[in-house]
C-alpha cells in the first residue's frame, strides 16, 4: 500500500511537471547537482541545496538516473530515482534500492523506496559571487523498507519507516582554481536509518 502511494504521488507531479517549461532551464550545466542515491540533487551520497533540474524562477526541470553496480562476491545494487525542481525553489523526490544478497543470503534482495522533498531556504549557489553566503535548502526523506521483516529486522532493526531531515549549505565559486569551477557543500543530517535504511532503522 505504501509502495503504491509513493508511486502514484510521484507519478502525478512528475506528470504536472511536463505540462510546464520542463525543458527550459538558464542555470549552469551541472547546477542541479549530480543525482543522490536516494533520488535528491546532491552528490551521490550526500544531499546538496541544489535543487534538481536547470528551472529558474517560473521554470519547472527535472534530472533522473538509473546505476547498477555489482560486485565480485556477486552483491547487487540497483538505483533509480527522479526529482523534479519547481521555480528552483522546490523540490520533490522519489528513490528506489534494490540491494540483492548475492549468497549470503540466496535469491534475496532488500527493496527500499524514498520520498523526499526539499525547499530552498536563502541564497543562490551560483549567482551570489559577491558574497560569502551559501545556498541553505532544508529536507526531509520518508523511507520504507520493503523487505525489513526478512534480513533487517533478524540484524535487530526496529522499523521498517524512518524520516531522515536534513540541512544542506552549497556554495559554487566560479573559475576558482586553475579556471576551474569549486564547489564546496555541508550537510547536517538527523537519521535512524541503517546503511541508508537498507537494514532497517532503529
Amino acid at each position: 500500500m505504501l509502495k503504491k502511494s509513493f508511486l502514484q504521488i510521484f507519478t502525478f507531479l512528475l506528470t504536472t511537471s511536463l505540462t510546464t517549461s520542463l525543458i527550459a532551464g538558464e542555470r549552469l550545466l551541472a547546477t542541479g547537482g549530480v543525482m543522490q542515491i536516494e533520488g535528491s540533487a546532491g552528490g551521490g551520497l550526500t544531499p546538496w541545496a541544489l535543487i534538481a533540474g536547470y528551472g529558474t524562477r517560473e521554470e519547472t526541470g527535472a534530472s533522473a538516473f538509473y546505476t547498477h553496480a555489482k560486485t565480485n562476491g556477486g552483491f547487487e545494487m540497483n538505483l533509480a530515482g527522479a526529482a523534479v525542481g519547481f521555480d528552483n525553489r522546490v523540490e520533490i523526490s522519489y528513490g528506489h534500492q534494490n540491494f540483492g544478497l548475492s549468497d549470503t543470503v540466496p535469491n534475496e534482495h532488500i527493496r527500499m523506496h524514498t520520498l523526499g522533498a526539499k525547499v530552498r531556504l536563502f541564497g543562490d549557489a551560483v549567482y551570489d559571487q559577491d558574497t560569502w553566503i551559501p545556498q541553505v535548502a532544508a529536507g526531509a526523506q520518508i523511507k520504507h523498507n520493503v523487505d525489513f521483516d526478512k534480513v533487517p529486522k533478524a540484524l535487530g532493526a526496529e522499523s521498517a519507516t524512518g524520516v531522515d531531515l536534513y540541512l544542506s549549505a552549497t556554495k559554487i565559486y566560479l573559475a576558482a582554481i586553475g579556471g576551474r569551477n569549486l564547489l564546496l557543500n555541508l550537510t547536517l543530517q538527523a537519521t535512524k536509518a541503517n546503511q541508508f535504511g537498507l537494514l532497517g532503522f532503529g
